[in-house]
């Protein structure tokens, strides 16, 4: 369990030297495609979501990708080949997706 008071030292750091460079992060109108790469290339947790102008207007969860992705709420566009990402790399487990998968999500 993690102990509501901070110890000094953990006290001395500052955000930015704790997360990941470069960030990785999604835009309000993301490709599914591009999700897909970033779920398969990294293990991060959560990820900022950001408008053209890169400001920063929310967060999401991997979690949350991955059952936007199960239950294909995404708007579908242009369809492109994920056959490079298997279920079992993606979700950690098989987890059955039909064929191919295009389109994009609209974070609003």
């Amino acid at each position: 369990m993690i102990s509501p008071k901070l110890s000094y030292r953990a006290k001395q750091y500052e955000s930015h030297e704790l997360m990941s460079q470069p960030v990785v992060f999604f835009r309000r109108n993301e490709q599914i495609s591009r999700v897909f790469k970033v779920l398969y290339e990294t293990k991060h947790n959560g990820f900022p979501v950001v408008t053209q102008h890169n400001k920063v207007v929310g967060l999401i969860s991997r979690n949350h990708l991955i059952t936007i992705i199960q239950n294909k709420w995404f708007i579908d566009s242009r369809v492109e080949s994920l056959d490079r990402c298997s279920d079992e790399d993606l979700f950690g487990h098989e987890k059955v997706i039909d064929g191919e998968m295009g389109g994009s999500i609209d974070n609003r």
